[in-house]
């Protein structure tokens, strides 16, 4: 097409005549008017349409990649703890459902090798969870004080209690499911804390199951 011999593609180049519309002059490959070609650069408008088309998805698959990005923090927010022995299918304790129960709040001390350390900590009772999941439902007291229950981290650290411990008429210790410490949200899952305790060993973090035994 460069000598003349052949059409010249429709994307390099189209022919104007007055004698002749745009397409059948492309096809013949000349101007029909004086056999002269003509060049054509490409419509500005449709190269600004083409930018903004690639500009929309580019930006899209941007916001794709940052929510991406943000999942594993999101489902660290909202992570689970498994709790069994009520009935025959695990319970999961959300911070959904744990919301709608009543907030427990203490200043607990522990000691510790520098020291005494006061942290602020807000949650919920351990033992409004039982009672709001049914838990001791049809036992007599001398059957509830007979269960424990054990707590398992993620790290596979496990402590064991009793439920004479926080029970409101025997040992009244407020176990708390911990959702901040000093006014700020925990980051990596729920704490268990136990107030009266005269060192933190039994502050259990990364609490991910709890089995009612």
């Amino acid at each position: 097409w460069l000598n003349g011999s052949g059409p010249i593609p429709p994307r390099l180049a189209a022919l104007r005549c007055p004698s002749s519309t745009p397409n059948a002059a492309t096809r013949a490959g000349k101007n029909a008017c004086d056999g002269q070609l003509v060049w054509h650069t490409p419509d500005k408008r449709n190269m600004q349409s083409n930018i903004t088309e690639i500009s929309l998805v580019l930006r899209s698959l941007l916001i794709v990649v940052a929510l991406l990005a943000a999942a594993p923090a999101l489902r660290a927010q909202e992570s689970t703890i498994e709790l069994l022995g009520i009935g025959t299918s695990a319970i999961r304790l959300s911070p959904q459902a744990l919301a709608a129960l009543p907030a427990a709040e203490r200043e607990v001390t522990f000691e510790t090798s520098k020291g005494p350390a006061t942290r602020r900590y807000r949650g919920v009772l351990f033992w409004d969870v039982l009672q709001a999941n049914k838990a001791l439902n049809g036992l007599k007291p001398g059957e509830q004080l007979r269960k424990t229950f054990l707590v398992s981290a993620k790290d596979d650290y496990q402590i064991a209690f009793s439920i004479g411990e926080i029970h409101p008429d025997f040992g009244n210790m407020p176990l708390i499911l911990v959702t901040e410490v000093d006014g700020k949200r925990l980051e990596g899952g729920w704490r268990l804390v136990a107030p009266g305790d005269k060192r933190g060993a039994r502050a259990i973090y990364e609490v991910t199951k709890i089995e009612l035994r």
